[in-house]
């Protein structure tokens, strides 16, 4: 088994998944103190397939309030991430067409 990989008898709550949307569901489920939350991912690192081929693109302009507040949110926490998770901006300003 590798060392890095902890092994979980039971969870309240299990993400699929290590991409976007599933790191950033775990680190909001934290934050908000609930507690065995499990993240599986099949790959050696997160974010691999889909959330590691989007181009780092994060819509901002959506109709939806709800929606487009957690774009903001979640593109704020990608640019200023937690230091436990990552010691630098996960993405960049790069301007888009």
């Amino acid at each position: 088994m590798p060392a890095n990989l902890l092994v979980a008898e039971a969870a309240d709550i299990v993400i699929i998944g290590a991409g976007f949307a599933g790191a950033a569901t775990a680190d909001h489920l934290a934050r908000r103190g609930v507690g065995d939350v499990v993240v599986l991912e099949a790959e050696p690192r997160a974010g691999v397939h889909a959330s590691g081929k989007n181009a780092a693109l994060c819509f901002q302009r959506i109709g939806d309030l709800d929606e487009a507040r957690l774009g903001v949110e979640g593109t704020r926490f990608y640019a200023d991430p937690p230091e436990d998770l990552a010691p630098r901006p996960l993405l960049t300003r790069r301007g888009a067409l």
